[in-house]
């Protein structure tokens, strides 16, 4: 018998960014289930400008996601950095607290001149690697020339979203 998943899974899942019907598939059951499971939690439907965000990251980003209880990448702190961020620039409202968050985040990455990148081993991968490159999930990296003024690593190989996303990546404009 096909099971929802708990109501901690159910917030991860809503909080990436997938649909009712995704989860519903996911974990085989009705996606009126999951959405009957989510109007009782009160979990609200992400607004417009956080899934465009989610949308842009997902392209880029196959983040570490697990129902089985072993370590996931999901919540960490540079991702929801640059989530914030990114609605921030959208327009979107933020809380203060999120604001001043913001603001330490882009402050390190300008004094460090690096940028947030998303490292996955994957299974079976071989050679030799640094004790940085041993690091998994989030990480800041030193910025690199074809990083121009994003605050993330996006890769040559995608095609960069809607010029509105690009700004959003980027850092603000000095004054």
């Amino acid at each position: 018998m096909a099971k929802l998943p708990t109501d901690a899974e159910l917030t991860v899942l809503v909080h990436l960014g997938l649909s009712d019907p995704e989860i519903a598939e996911r974990y085989g059951v009705s996606k009126q289930a999951v959405q009957k499971r989510r109007d009782k939690m009160g979990l609200v439907k992400i607004n417009p400008a956080q899934e465009r965000v989610n949308t842009a990251l997902k392209s880029i980003w196959d983040v570490k996601t697990d129902r089985t209880g072993e370590d996931t990448h999901h919540n960490r702190y540079f991702l929801k950095c640059v989530k914030v961020y990114m609605r921030m620039r959208l327009g979107d409202k933020i809380s203060g607290y999120q604001k001043e968050e913001v603001a330490r985040f882009l402050s390190q990455l300008e004094r460090e001149k690096s940028v947030v990148h998303y490292r996955r081993k994957v299974e079976g991968e071989q050679g030799e690697e640094t004790a940085d490159e041993a690091l998994e999930g989030f990480v800041l990296v030193l910025r690199e020339p074809s990083d121009g003024r994003r605050i993330l690593r996006w890769p040559a190989d995608v095609e960069l979203p809607e010029e509105d996303l690009q700004r959003a990546m980027e850092l603000p404009d000095e004054e």
